[in-house]
């Protein structure tokens, strides 16, 4: 363990912890790292900066939230447990400090529970610690895959909002329209779309908000904003119109070069924005099949009273 990484020791410190104290329960059934241990990014603290805890989700049946506390700090040489808040340095040295997520297996196996969308993202990008019987990583497999008809659908929704708010050469009717601030928080919105949208292009799941930077820059293709201009497109330089412009401007080169992979993955025609409309709105009584509804509702109608609208 000399040349270990920090996360390769984290690792450890939960392997060990398992085996020694979880693993001998029924109960529990998995143990799943995540975040900077499951990524390979932990890092180790000292004098002034805090190293990095062990976040894992635990998948209990029966839950029962006395086996093991949510979040503390572990000191194996006594096998005690301990707040997280405490002034003894003597646990900053030895203990090992532990952030769970303690879940229901029977409710995470459900078919009727739609598992939340950055769960599925860090989930998907989990390290399994323990899985006796091979059911955690089966679920996880299963429950984090994107489906396409999943994927199309977020492409639709999203690719058609950033369309609407990120402007497309009128960024100055679009300040005199609505205002600096909501004018700001518009370019905001188109900057959550055009993410999420990015991600499902990838076939993933977007991450906690907190972690998405992160999770964008490890996808192997990014529009060249995300390589080279990040600070433009994640915030503004200024509060008047020209940093507004600029910053719309290079969103709108982003979205334009994913609309256009896209285009060339001929996910999309010509159209994308109405194509991507349609989708979302099939539906009776639109603009596009006015024709049919008006012939149904007269024939509907004409059974019920026998008269003509």
């Amino acid at each position: 363990m000399g040349n270990a990484s920090p996360s390769d020791r984290k690792r450890e410190q939960l392997l060990d912890f398992t085996m020694s104290q979880l693993a001998q329960h029924e109960a529990v059934r998995g143990v799943v790292a995540t975040g900077s241990v499951a990524l390979g990014l932990a890092r180790e603290g000292d004098a002034t900066v805090p190293g990095s805890d062990i976040d894992a989700v635990v998948f209990m049946e029966p839950l029962d939230p006395y086996l093991l506390p949510a979040e503390f700090v572990w000191r194996r040489a006594d096998n005690t447990y301990h707040s997280i808040i405490s002034d003894d340095p003597e646990l900053d040295r030895v203990g090992v400090q532990f952030d769970l997520d303690r879940f229901d297996l029977a409710i995470w196996r459900s078919a009727d529970f739609i598992w939340p969308e950055p769960r599925r993202a860090e989930l998907a990008d989990g390290w399994i610690a323990y899985d006796p019987t091979g059911e955690i990583a089966a679920l996880i497999k299963a429950r984090t895959m994107m489906p396409d008809v999943d994927r199309l659908a977020i492409l639709d929704q999203t690719i058609g909002q950033a369309i609407a708010v990120i402007p497309n050469g009128d960024a100055e009717l679009h300040w005199q329209k609505l205002g600096g601030p909501e004018a700001f928080d518009r370019l905001q919105a188109g900057y959550q779309e055009l993410t999420r949208a990015i991600f499902a292009y990838h076939g993933k799941w977007r991450p906690w908000r907190s972690r998405e930077l992160r999770g964008l820059q490890n996808l192997e293709w990014l529009p060249q904003g995300f390589t080279n201009n990040v600070p433009s497109l994640i915030a503004t330089d200024g509060h008047d119109f020209a940093a507004y412009s600029r910053r719309a401007a290079a969103l709108r080169s982003a979205l334009e070069e994913l609309v256009s992979r896209l285009q060339t993955d001929r996910i999309y025609g010509d159209d994308p924005d109405g194509e991507s409309f349609v989708r979302l709105h099939d539906e009776p009584g639109r603009a596009w099949n006015m024709d049919e509804w008006n012939a149904e509702h007269a024939r509907r109608f004409t059974k019920i009273t026998g008269d003509h609208p």
